[in-house]
């Protein structure tokens, strides 16, 4: 399947980002707020290549239930996201 991005923008370049939330703007899926709100809380897991310093702090909020909740949330969206983009 080719990705969502590259299927509605064939004639661009990708952007040079890693934010989800930007990337998934330029496709033609409307989020809903529940994934909203799970892309904006991704995007701080990308902090580390940016900020180096701050990856202490953030690692500091996770544990085993945390973790376990992303993976299951992450499991979600993506079968969400194919099917959009089918």
């Amino acid at each position: 399947m080719q990705s969502g991005w590259v299927k509605s923008n064939l004639s661009n370049i990708p952007p040079f980002t890693h934010n989800l939330l930007k990337i998934l703007s330029e496709i033609e899926i409307i989020l809903e707020g529940e994934h909203k709100h799970f892309l904006l809380e991704m995007n701080a897991f990308q902090i580390k290549g940016r900020y180096p310093d701050y990856i202490n702090e953030l690692e500091a909020t996770i544990n085993k239930e945390v973790n376990e909740k992303y993976l299951q949330q992450t499991e979600i969206f993506i079968s969400w996201l194919k099917k959009k983009l089918q």
